[in-house]
Order: C-alpha cells, then sequence, then structure tokens
C-alpha cells in the first residue's frame, strides 16, 4: 500500500496490541473482557523542534528547547507521539504493508499552518512572544495507531497503541477496580501457601494491626473529648464504626488474625 507521505513501520501487530490492553485491563484489577473491534490507522502528525527565546534590555536569552507532534487532521498536540522526533532508528517508509483493513486518515493542516499553531503554543506554554519562538525540522509523517476496542465489566472502552513503539497513548481510558474483601483475602491465603511468604506478612501484618488499634484508641480518645465539650454529634459520622474504629482499620485487623492463623496451621499443624 503506497501512501502519500511516509509513514512509520508498524511493528506491533492486532494480537500484540490485543496483548498489551489486556495486560493493561488486568493491571486495573479487572479479570474479564471481551474485544469487539480492532482497526490500524495511519494517522498524520506534524513532527517538529522548536527553541524559545526572549528578549530582554536588548539580551537575548535560551529559555527552552524541545521536540513535539501536532495531529495534522484534528489539530491537536500529543505528547505520547513526540518520542517519535527523538528516536532517529525509527525509518519512514511511503509503501507500507497491504491490510485491508487499514484506515489512512488524510492531514488537514498545511504546512504553514502547522507552523504558526505550533509556534503560538510554545511561546504560551513557555510565557514568551510568538516570534520568539524557531520551529525546525518541521515535517509530516503518518503514524501507525491501533485503535483497540473491548468490553470491560458491560461498559466499551476504546485503546489507542502506536504500532511504532508499542507505547499504550490512552492508559488511563479503564478505570481502577477496587478489590473487594473476599478477593484481598484470597490472594493473601495464596501468598501464605508458600514458606517465603510466612516471614514477611507476619511481620508486616502485626505491624499493621499495631498500627489500626493504636489508630482507634487514638479515634476513640479524641471522640471523648470532642464528646465532653460539644453536642449533636452521633458517635458514627458514617465514615466508620463508633468508637473511632474505622471500616478499614476492621478490615486489616481480620485479615491478621486469618494470616496468624494460617501460619499458625502450616507451621505447626493446629
Amino acid at each position: 500500500m503506497l501512501l502519500e507521505k511516509p509513514a512509520f513501520p508498524a511493528v506491533i501487530d492486532e494480537e500484540g496490541a490485543k496483548k498489551k490492553v489486556s495486560q493493561l485491563i488486568r493491571k486495573m484489577h479487572w479479570a474479564d473482557h471481551d474485544f469487539s473491534r480492532s482497526t490500524l490507522f495511519y494517522v498524520p502528525y506534524w513532527l517538529y523542534s522548536y527553541d524559545a527565546y526572549s528578549h530582554d534590555a536588548g539580551k537575548t536569552k535560551h529559555i527552552s528547547s524541545g521536540f513535539g507532534s501536532l495531529n495534522a487532521f484534528s489539530n491537536e498536540p500529543d505528547a505520547g507521539i513526540s518520542g517519535l522526533v527523538q528516536d532517529s532508528g525509527l525509518r519512514k517508509e511511503k509503501e507500507v504493508p497491504d491490510n485491508p483493513d487499514a484506515r489512512v486518515i488524510p492531514p488537514r493542516i498545511s504546512e504553514a499552518d502547522a507552523r504558526e499553531i505550533i509556534a503560538v503554543r510554545v511561546a504560551s506554554e513557555e510565557d514568551s512572544a510568538k516570534e520568539n519562538v524557531i520551529v525546525s525540522g518541521l515535517e509530516i509523517a503518518f503514524v501507525p495507531i491501533w485503535l483497540v476496542e473491548a468490553d470491560v465489566a458491560g461498559e466499551k472502552f476504546s485503546f489507542r497503541i502506536n504500532a511504532a513503539t508499542g507505547d499504550m497513548l490512552n492508559k488511563h481510558s479503564v478505570p481502577r477496580r477496587r478489590k473487594g474483601y473476599a478477593e484481598l483475602t484470597r490472594e493473601l491465603l495464596d501468598e501464605l501457601s508458600a514458606p517465603a511468604g510466612w516471614w514477611k506478612y507476619s511481620v508486616a501484618l502485626v505491624s499493621s494491626a499495631t498500627n489500626a488499634v493504636s489508630s482507634a484508641a487514638r479515634g476513640g480518645a479524641e471522640a471523648h473529648g470532642s464528646g465532653n465539650g460539644e453536642t449533636g454529634h452521633g458517635a458514627d459520622d458514617g465514615h466508620g464504626v463508633s468508637g473511632g474504629l474505622s471500616q478499614q482499620d476492621l478490615h486489616v485487623i481480620a485479615l491478621t488474625i486469618i494470616a496468624i492463623i494460617v501460619i499458625l496451621y502450616v507451621s505447626f499443624g493446629m
């Protein structure tokens, strides 16, 4: 397939892109997910480097220099693509492997407009004048990006993977799921099933329990002190339980007790 402008090579195939998405989903503590669609896009970007200066009292001072990228279709900067400007090891070619499902996005921003937009944005970021920004090495290139759509717990999410580098461009597209009490307990017991985990958790959990009890004691003392001088407040503020012992403290203590029982059972055959 011949493109109008050079493109970075797509070194990540569809399965590789899906694997990266699955890794991210599991990292966010989600287990079940299904892929609904995967599409390779060739997206045009203006790649550039810049130098910003300031002029004061007849003196010129170099403020900063850097690299950047501007989406030539949407007119939006993309920090995730900027690294390609610095990677001289990546070759660009107009001829790319045939892919009947691939989509080529046409550029809409001209070189003159891109140079103007970049200068204005850099000047704004560096608190300088547009005339004091020098844009160099401006070139347009297609960047292969996988758009992977997945269903996670009944919701649809879209993930963008730079097929030239393997980088996930929107890592925060799926929220982190809080693990339930049952999951935390199961993971703890799984780790304690190996002797290597006994000493680690016997020390860490006893320390956590001590901190939880100390926290509860301090909370109870503060509640008792404030109760002597104030009225109109219940014993439970809705975030914990009476006496200053929070739900999290109870979980820590409960997990500690379970861990100690398991350690004793495995060690002494109770």
